[in-house]
């Protein structure tokens, strides 16, 4: 049934092109095949919302506004189905590859980057790390950082222990002396802490310094023990470190 939009009037005729009240010309009718009827494809004039589930499954919608007319709700599902596997492979992380020997050349690659940072490890990196910590007994100190540290120490040691004894001057002989005994206070502290960080290294207990005072024999074992290598794991001092 059609109505005439300029005065409202109905239009009994369906063919009828003016108003026989008013005169006004009538838009033609048209006419929808039952398939076109039934089609409804999503527009924005429309007044459905494609990301709302009850609009969706109304006009036979999938999300996106992808038109699913005639297909069954089994065929519905097995497309949202398909979506949602999409998305979980889309967003899956990518597995972590572990870098073996087999790996070639990436391992050798992997290998000359930790050798390399490993090398980076000396004599200016202990002397930061020991002044660093300076009064810390916890925890492990590793046996390239002591031994670094230690040969710091004695050469400066030495340097100012020579210097004081080739100079003629005695007030320069005595200048030299002072600074030899000022770096000795300095470097004492750190240098126990480090000793006692270097045993804990080994899995020993701090007490072990006091074999120093044992003659001869207290020294040796020691020196053996600096020598070591650290324990692989943690131990009740903490983790491992690198030697």
């Amino acid at each position: 049934m059609r109505k005439c939009p300029a005065c409202n009037a109905v239009i009994e005729n369906e063919r009828a092109k003016f108003c026989k009240k008013c005169g006004a010309r009538l838009a033609p009718e048209v006419s929808l095949s039952n398939d076109e009827e039934n089609t409804h494809v999503f527009s924005p004039n429309n007044g459905v919302d494609p990301h709302d589930d009850d609009d969706v499954a109304v006009v036979g919608h999938s999300r996106g506004g992808i038109p699913l007319t005639g297909m069954s709700s089994a065929g519905n599902a097995g497309v949202e189905k398909d979506e949602e596997e999409h998305n979980v492979h889309f967003h899956k992380p990518k597995p972590y590859n572990r870098l073996t020997p087999n790996d070639e050349p990436q391992y050798r690659e992997y290998t000359a980057s930790k050798s390399q940072t490993s090398s980076s490890r000396g004599m200016l990196w202990a002397i930061k790390k020991c002044f660093k910590n300076y009064a810390v007994f916890n925890g492990r100190a590793s046996r390239s950082e002591y031994w670094y540290f230690y040969l710091f120490n004695f050469i400066i040691a030495n340097v100012l222990n020579v210097a004081a004894v080739i100079v003629d001057e005695e007030s320069a002989s005595v200048f030299f002396l002072i600074l030899l005994l000022l770096y000795s206070f300095i470097t004492f502290l750190p240098s126990l802490a480090a000793l006692t960080r270097r045993l804990h290294d080994i899995g020993k207990g701090g007490q072990n310094i006091f074999l120093l005072l044992v003659p001869i024999i207290g020294p040796v074992i020691i020196i053996m023990d600096l020598c070591k290598e650290g324990e692989s794991g943690g131990n009740r001092f903490g983790r491992p470190t690198k030697s």
